[in-house]
């Protein structure tokens, strides 16, 4: 008899009416389902996601994953009359569904569906008066384009809910070399697509930085392992720390870790689709977490201007949310110019 464990999946259920309601999975999958009840949803969707297991990569499961409880409540947004709506006269009083997910380190993730708003911080940060007001800001970017009429179907008529789906995933044996290989390059795919891996770089000798190695080593290593950032003026050899880093890991007790290089440009290159960059970035964090990796992410002045878009987050926000998580140990540099800028 094979060996399993459960898996409880998220699964946010939204009722369009009293006729039907659809179903999505939170995590890696692209699946949704329709049916007549929250019951046949799940149903539909726990078959598909028993399909999908196999092919699933255990750090997509597991790695940033949310925990199975969370706690749901109303937030009510006043939304004022937009444009030359000469019907609407008076503010538009929404009520709008909530979710929040208790994380580690003491942070929590709020989630609005209705407008697709995600919020990320310490509970005391994120209370009600908080997330109202964001919510009501992104539900002001669907008003500029939709009338009165629109706005009160789509939020009159809709409703979410969170429920789970339990998953059994079974434990098989010791793979054959080449399901290893296989593994492994689908483990680090995103990596290879947009980092360089300094492990297997031809890296110069390096001396006269040992002391300043040991020091940042000693950041690295631990039960609470921190990430780093490097300050000094161009060209005084930041990058080259890094570098004497990887060649001296295994005297430094780092034996186990692998170490990548990319940089916020390298992260959005090529990625023009709506969401394409985003995908990407957070694939690159879950898939440096599992294979126990520090990500070099070069200048960080760069990294807070890549994939910012008329005011939207770019990477460095990503990057800020996975490391206080603790999902992602990284070490990106800058100069004393550009920090007092920042």
């Amino acid at each position: 008899m094979s060996e399993s464990i459960t898996i409880h999946v998220p699964v946010q259920v939204e009722y369009f009416s009293d006729q039907f309601v659809r179903g999505r999975p939170l995590g890696p999958w692209r699946l949704q389902a329709v049916g007549k009840s929250p019951s046949e949803v799940l149903k539909q969707l726990s078959k598909l996601l028993t399909k999908r297991l196999p092919e699933t990569l255990p750090t997509d499961l597991f790695a940033g994953g949310l925990p199975a409880e969370c706690h749901g409540w109303k937030c009510s947004v006043d939304l004022p009359p937009q444009g030359d709506d000469t019907s609407w006269e008076v503010p538009l009083k929404i009520e709008l569904d909530c979710f929040r997910w208790m994380l580690g380190n003491g942070h929590c993730l709020v989630r609005v569906p209705a407008v697709n708003c995600t919020l990320f911080g310490k509970p005391p940060d994120l209370d009600d008066a908080e997330i109202a007001k964001q919510a009501r800001v992104a539900l002001l970017r669907l008003a500029e384009n939709q009338g009165l009429l629109a706005l009160s179907q789509r939020f009159t008529r809709r409703s979410y809910e969170m429920h789970h789906v339990a998953l059994a995933l079974p434990l098989g044996g010791e793979p054959e070399p080449e399901d290893r290989k296989r593994e492994e390059r689908k483990k680090t795919s995103a990596l290879r697509a947009a980092a360089s891996d300094l492990c297997k770089a031809k890296l110069a000798e390096i001396y006269g930085l040992d002391e300043k190695v040991t020091e940042l080593a000693d950041h690295l290593i631990g039960d609470a392992p921190q990430s780093v950032l490097l300050v000094g003026p161009a060209g005084v050899g930041k990058t080259s720390l890094l570098y004497r880093l990887v060649q001296m890991s295994s005297s430094l007790g780092l034996g186990e870790r692998r170490y990548w290089s990319t940089s916020g440009a390298r992260i959005v290159s090529g990625m023009s689709g709506l969401g394409m960059w985003q995908q990407r970035c957070s694939k690159l964090i879950r898939q440096a977490h599992a294979t126990k990796s520090i990500l070099h992410l070069g200048s960080l002045f760069e990294l807070l201007e890549a994939g910012k878009i008329d005011g939207q987050p770019g990477v460095a926000s990503m990057v800020r949310q996975s490391i206080a998580r603790g999902k992602l140990l990284a070490i990106a540099e800058c100069t004393p110019e550009q920090l007092s800028i920042i």
